[in-house]
């Protein structure tokens, strides 16, 4: 039912095509995810509304699908996309209070298998 929900989420389609030209773009560095982000106009997701709880409901469908993609996808680019996704929208959000990134201890230990994968990835970069 998650799942489905995400998949029909308005937001989805505008993450997934701002997800696709990043990883168009062969990069590890977030400051090109932040430039695809702003190209995209992406910071415009949060005028859908003035209330709180309409940014705050927002934010959180986002949450969720920034980890979706870092945490069960199986293609690296996917899943570093899917981190700086969550990494910008938790830094972007306009909430009083902010919402918090929610991990399980299961879904952790997804995390440094992840990073070590990242910091093997950039220094083969570094070399070649």
């Amino acid at each position: 039912l998650f799942r489905m929900e995400l998949e029909q989420h308005p937001v989805t389609a505008d993450g997934l095509t701002l997800m696709r030209a990043f990883i168009a773009k062969n990069s590890l560095r977030f400051a090109d995810f932040v430039q695809v982000w702003n190209e995209h106009k992406f910071y415009y997701v949060y005028w859908v509304g003035v209330e709180n709880s309409v940014k705050i409901e927002m934010t959180e469908t986002m949450l969720r699908l920034g980890a979706h993609w870092f945490l069960t996808e199986e293609e690296f680019f996917t899943k570093l996309s899917g981190l700086y996704f969550l990494y910008a929208v938790y830094f972007a959000q306009p909430c009083s209070p902010k919402s918090q990134i929610r991990v399980t201890p299961d879904q952790w230990k997804i995390v440094d298998p992840m990073h070590r994968e990242m910091i093997t990835a950039e220094a083969s970069r570094q070399l070649t």
